[in-house]
């Protein structure tokens, strides 16, 4: 069977579409299954890009079959029930049997041609392809290609009167294939050797070079942007949900310890969706009778999990408290908020200790009564070991514990030692839940022995590294552009007189599912010390949601939780524990430049994303790191 993207075609189980499309396309779809192992074939692909003028161009073809050792075709489906050329012109019977004339729209034939014209000038114009898509002396394109009309439910007879069609004849001649090749009319024409049908059109015209398996590949890994930003997000959402209830069975494990549990795994195992199932557990089964408490590293992470709806009761009724452990520590210590530079250097204190045992202070301050029954520490690996003096003192008798970990993405206890308490009982989560598969792995090559065990093996969008881009207006004008792109959807169409459940209702992603994440500040704080890295460009990208002395990140969550029209941008640190649909990752350098660009920090960024990762490095050291991590 024929390689298909998307899988099923967006059609259902029994034929059922769902959304955009027509039985014509569905039927062909299942032909073209039937193809050869080593094909691909890509359906409904609506292609956006920008040339090598700026200029933005979009387009749109039925199908794209790639043939190994051939080239490529360009299929164009006409649903007609009918149709005929008379006068140089294609006509087909629309509603109530009239017959209606294509008028200043071009023939079936010439719009597979302009398709596949526009699809090899595309290809020509990316670096990646151009030292083997054009030859020495930058002529024509060495990919051979073909366009190929698939008219249903109707006779060969009407091919012949195609040749007065303007521009048939010209399409068929510059390849030197007989015109009536380039059709294929009616159901039974379609399932009479497809495959022959399609080799044949290779068999004459100019001679370019053939597509090797492994450029074939490469094509598609460019072009899955195109066909898979258009609503399959949600099924791959679904499917992920699907396979996160399955944490449900290990569950009992931490209902079942006595003094404490340890859970560890690789970044989106489902550690905090474990946190939260059992917190919410608890809270519904002992109500106030029992007080539990979630203590987490990120501000950001703590104001998610606090905006849980399913915690929301609980948080009411004072039987849960969400904390960032710092924050925690700065009320227990009533110390007021203060300037960014004071709270900043309070908090160094907090963690690597100085002339003042600020932990010691928050120990003395720590009222009796609060005390807990049950305690999360979630992103334990960045708690250093004296902050476990204060964790311990906030449990209650016969308290018991919780604890989560990843040390592959301890990003801040770099000169100590990590709290790591000993527990009678360690589950260790195995499975990628988060990221598809191919952001996994990918992933998985940045940190030595982090190879992930088990990933949801469903396609989906590949891992996109742009070319390095040193100036960081000019970094900020490529992030901006596939902003544009991820969100660049068909409008969505009303059509009167159809059935609401037939429009084309489908739209590129939104604003919320998007979010732009680079090593370095895009805040410089009055009197902190802090400055805006020269090589942050989050500033310079028109329409971003950043942090400033108004909004701080907190509030940036808050604003992707109630599904804002604003894409955010963020440091990789601050975004730490959270996910997003797109990520778009900025500034890239190549590990070890400074302490902002660790392999942790590239991990922990990569991993954010769930199912598309754009790469925009800002060296050449950096883009030729993050594409050795492709080649793995």
């Amino acid at each position: 069977m024929a390689t298909m993207y998307p899988t099923r075609g967006g059609w259902g189980e029994e034929g059922e579409r769902m959304g955009k499309g027509e039985r014509g396309e569905e039927v062909v779809y299942r032909e073209m299954e039937r193809l050869p192992e080593g094909w691909v074939v890509i359906h409904d692909c609506w292609r956006y890009y920008m040339d090598r003028r700026d200029r933005h161009v979009n387009y749109e073809v039925d199908f794209i079959v790639l043939v190994p050792g051939k080239g490529f075709v360009v299929v164009e489906v006409k649903n007609w029930n009918e149709a005929k050329v008379e006068d140089g012109e294609w006509w087909f019977r629309g509603r109530g049997g009239k017959w209606v004339p294509m008028g200043h729209k071009v023939s079936p034939l010439h719009q597979a041609f302009l398709g596949a014209k526009r699809l090899n000038r595309e290809l020509c114009e990316v670096r990646e392809f151009g030292r083997w898509y054009t030859d020495a002396e930058h002529r024509e394109g060495l990919v051979e290609y073909h366009g190929l009309a698939v008219l249903l439910n109707q006779t060969r007879e009407q091919v012949l009167p195609a040749q007065t069609v303007a521009g048939d004849a010209a399409d068929a001649a510059e390849n030197g294939v007989p015109l009536e090749q380039l059709y294929i009319c009616g159901e039974q024409d379609l399932e009479d050797n497809l495959r022959g049908k399609i080799e044949r059109l290779f068999a004459g015209g100019k001679h370019y070079r053939p597509l090797e398996g492994w450029q074939v590949r490469k094509i598609v890994q460019y072009l899955l942007p195109s066909f898979y930003l258009k609503g399959d997000p949600v099924a791959y959402n679904r499917l992920m949900e699907e396979a996160t209830a399955r944490l449900h069975g290990v569950l009992p494990m931490l209902r079942g310890c006595r003094d404490g549990v340890w859970v560890e795994g690789c970044a989106g195992s489902g550690k905090t969706w474990m946190a939260v199932r059992e917190m919410e557990r608890l809270c519904a089964v002992h109500g106030t009778g029992r007080r539990v408490l979630y203590l987490c590293f990120n501000l950001a992470l703590a104001e998610q999990v606090r905006r849980l709806p399913e915690l929301q009761a609980a948080q009411a009724a004072g039987a849960l408290e969400v904390y960032a452990f710092p924050a925690l520590c700065r009320e227990i210590a009533g110390v007021a908020p203060a300037g960014e530079r004071e709270q900043r250097e309070w908090y160094q204190r907090l963690q690597v200790g100085g002339e003042v045992d600020v932990v010691a202070e928050v120990l003395r301050r720590l009222p009796t009564e609060r005390r807990y029954d049950d305690i999360f520490v979630d992103e334990c690996q960045d708690f250093p070991e004296a902050w476990g003096r204060i964790i311990e003192a906030l449990q209650g008798e016969e308290a018991k514990m919780y604890y989560f970990a990843d040390d592959r993405q301890n990003l801040y206890v770099t000169g100590g030692r990590t709290y790591c308490p000993q527990t009678p009982t360690v589950v260790r989560l195995e499975r990628n839940l988060r990221n598809s598969s191919a952001i996994a792995r990918y992933s998985a090559e940045i940190l030595p022995g982090g190879g992930i065990v088990q990933t949801i093996e469903m396609p989906g969008p590949e891992v996109w590294v742009q070319n390095a881009v040193p100036d960081a207006e000019e970094r900020a004008r490529r992030v901006r552009f596939w902003i544009d792109r991820l969100m660049h959807g068909k409008r969505e169409e009303r059509h009167r007189g159809v059935k609401e459940g037939q429009q084309n209702g489908w739209l590129a992603a939104r604003a919320h599912q998007i979010v732009v994440l680079s090593p370095y500040s895009a805040f410089k704080a009055a009197g902190s010390g802090d400055c805006v890295r020269p090589g942050c460009c989050l500033p310079y990208v028109r329409g971003l949601a950043l942090r400033d002395a108004e909004v701080s990140n907190e509030e940036l969550v808050r604003r992707r939780l109630a599904q804002e029209e604003v894409v955010v941008g963020m440091t990789v640190r601050a975004f730490k524990g959270l996910e997003a649909d797109y990520v778009i990752l900025t500034d890239v350098d190549a590990p070890g430049v400074d302490r902002a660009q660790t392999a942790k920090d590239f991990y922990v960024a990569c991993t954010r994303a769930k199912y598309g990762l754009v790469i925009i490095p800002k060296s050449e050291e950096g883009e030729k790191y993050a594409r050795c991590l492709l080649k793995n």
